[in-house]
Order: structure tokens, then sequence, then C-alpha cells
């Protein structure tokens, strides 16, 4: 199976939240990658495809809330969340983790 993602992840592993947008229900999970196009939360409750969610983490005294959508669930190990569209200081937020991520495993 061939490489589906558009855009190069990076490992990072930090605290987050992700709360379903449609119903009052949240999970405290370990965010284990991030691109600039989703992440990857380490949880072992199910989260349903195409569940839409928020995703909340704080980094460098920001605290930022990711819109998306869960693409998949493997259960027991986690979630693939495909973020929407972001607004451009969120995506330049975003790329600044992921860049910094980068250089720190460059090294």
């Amino acid at each position: 199976m061939g490489e589906k993602r558009r855009a190069p992840r990076v490992s990072w592993f930090v605290e987050a939240k992700v709360l379903c947008v449609e119903q009052d229900l949240h999970w405290n999970v370990r965010l284990s990658d991030i691109s600039e196009g989703g992440c990857f939360v380490d949880t072992i409750v199910p989260l349903a495809s195409g569940t839409k969610v928020l995703v909340k983490i704080e980094h460098a005294g920001n605290n930022l809330e990711i819109p998306g959508r869960v693409l998949y669930d493997q259960m027991g190990i986690g979630s693939a969340i495909e973020f929407e569209p972001l607004e451009p200081l969120l995506h330049s937020q975003v790329l600044k983790i992921i860049e910094a991520k980068a250089a720190e495993s460059s090294i």
C-alpha cells in the first residue's frame, strides 16, 4: 500500500483533548504525530470515522483548537484525524510546530 499523505508528518508526543463537535463528549488523548493535514491520537476509546472533532493542544503558551474529522480508527491503538481547512493564523502555528519538530529530529 502506497503513501497517501499529502504532507510530511513528524513525531510529536503531547497531551491533547479531542472534543466531539456534535455531542457533549471529549477524550483526553496523546497526540503522537502531526502534519499539515492532520494528526494521529493515541486512545483506547474508538472514535467513529467521519465524526467532526476539535483537537485542543496547549503549545508554547498558545491554546490551539484545530477542527477536523476522524478519518479512521485503529481499535485499541488510536485514531487518525484529518484537519479541516485551517485559518491562516492557525495554519501558521501548525507549520511552526512541524518545522520545530522536524529540526529536533534531524539533530
